[in-house]
């Protein structure tokens, strides 16, 4: 009896041991993973390329937000190196990010690890940046970022991940800040010249880069991280490395008097009906002063008649006349807002943004595309979002000759892009102009804006459109940040 408790004692004795070693064994294991994993980064090994534009309101925010970041440094610690993208890569197509990568690549080869795109109207922690870059391994691919996906087919990305054999991607939120190591921006940089790009147009830089980067599964995915924030911070978002601050964009002074814009609606004589009566039950309401052009004369508009055929695309010759036309009013007018007849507006957010700008330089605001940007194109704004022209720019537009249209039903949009790039201007993106419809964007990339405009009125109700994301005070419209 007693030689059995010797037995059973000795051997849970030994098996306890036993337990004990293997835990400690794990525990280094663990230990050895999570130091193989993490990297110790320095501020100075960080290259932040700030999306900056020539605009002078732009130039102010990107200095403030540079001057932050170095406020953040003590003074003899290591400072991160910052680059605008206005001053850096000053040709039409560096907001696409893939004209960056060379540069980057040849200038900081020996000492950078990674690589940060951040919005000039945004903010970061330095200290939480280097904490969240420092989870991965620099000498490795990596993409980071605040994840978007799109959950239904749109336009804007070519139907992608919703035709057979496509895979849905995710893509970053360029409001929130991106990440790449090193070690992506370098290959990245040698796919490029041994394959450059030839595509026409740029419509979404986010999608774009994403889609390019995941190279049908052979190339790298975003990972996706809370540290890049859709919004800023608060008692219960505090973890935040970076983060988009909105009110910058649209928020710098009182809003204008009405007074100050006129409203170019064009439209032609099959959509008076339809389509007219929807804008003046909407934004019409907001706006003093708008004039609706037309190849035909409509007292019950009324419509203010262009001496031009109705062409079913393009209409070059007929925006060309209806800037004419405004001009020839616009003495008044600081601004002019040039739309299409199925273009929705909120015009008190519109009167806030343009207290942002000054209307005696030449200055045209609108939603971004490019066309052959990477092949030594043109960036011009998109008509279905509308665009706002200073009267400053109109004079220029009008009165210097340079600006013909090529044939009648050249696009329109495109045709001003051409000459904008002609005058050496350069176009100042807003993110706040939609070209498509509310349900054509992913849920978080319009979560946390103010929206200024949407368009086309096929398969929604533009009356519910409008009520839901242009109203002030509408659900969707975030009118309190």
């Amino acid at each position: 009896m007693r030689q059995c408790f010797s037995i059973f004692f000795y051997s849970s004795f030994y098996c306890f041991i036993d337990i004990l070693i293997l835990e400690f064994v794990m525990l280094l294991v663990v230990g050895f993973i999570l130091n193989c994993s993490s990297e110790k980064i320095e501020a100075d090994q960080l290259v932040i390329v700030v999306l900056s534009q020539a605009n002078v309101y732009h130039q102010r925010q990107a200095k403030e937000l540079r001057d932050d970041v170095y406020r953040q440094c003590g003074k003899d610690e290591p400072r991160p190196s910052i680059l605008f993208l206005h001053e850096e890569w000053h040709g039409v197509g560096g907001w696409t990010i893939f004209p960056t990568f060379e540069k980057i690549s040849i200038d900081f080869e020996a000492k950078a690890k990674w690589v940060i795109y951040v919005d000039e109207f945004a903010r970061l922690d330095l200290k939480k940046l280097v904490e969240t870059l420092s989870l991965y391994d620099s000498s490795q691919e990596h993409f980071v970022g605040h994840a978007l996906q799109d959950n239904s087919p749109t336009v804007i990305h070519h139907y992608h991940g919703f035709t057979e054999g496509q895979k849905k991607i995710l893509y970053p939120l360029f409001a929130a800040g991106f990440a790449m190591s090193s070690t992506l921006v370098a290959s990245s940089s040698v796919r490029l010249r041994q394959a450059p790009i030839q595509q026409n147009f740029h419509i979404d830089a986010q999608h774009e880069l994403a889609k390019w980067l995941w190279n049908d599964g052979k190339g790298v995915t975003l990972t996706s991280t809370e540290q890049f924030c859709s919004k800023e911070p608060n008692e219960e978002n505090h973890h935040c490395a970076i983060w988009p601050v909105w009110s910058k964009r649209y928020n710098c002074q009182a809003p204008l008097d009405p007074d100050n814009v006129l409203f170019a609606v064009k439209s032609t004589k099959k959509f008076h009906n339809d389509r007219l009566s929807i804008i003046k039950r909407t934004w019409a309401d907001d706006a003093k002063h708008v004039i609706y052009f037309s190849e035909t004369a409509d007292e019950s508009v009324p419509t203010r008649v262009l001496d031009v055929n109705n062409t079913e695309t393009g209409h070059c010759v007929k925006m060309m006349s209806l800037l004419e036309a405004v001009h020839d009013d616009s003495t008044a007018y600081p601004w002019v807002a040039v739309v299409d007849d199925d273009t929705l507006l909120s015009v008190p957010r519109l009167l806030r943004l343009l207290s942002c700008y000054d209307p005696n330089e030449p200055v045209a605001i609108g939603e971004r595309y490019g066309f052959s940007v990477l092949q030594h194109g043109y960036t011009y704004l998109t008509g279905g979002a509308g665009m706002v022209l200073s009267n400053t720019l109109l004079k220029i537009i009008v009165d210097g000759g340079r600006c013909s249209c090529y044939a009648e039903n050249s696009p329109d949009d495109m045709h001003l892009g051409v000459c904008f790039h002609r005058i050496g201007m350069s176009v100042v993106h807003s993110p706040l102009f939609h070209q498509a419809r509310p349900v054509d964007y992913a849920g978080d990339y319009l979560a946390h804006q103010r929206s200024i405009s949407f368009h086309k009125f096929y398969d929604v109700d533009p009356l519910q459109v409008y009520q839901d994301w242009l109203r002030v005070g509408g659900p969707m419209g975030h009118d309190e940040l």
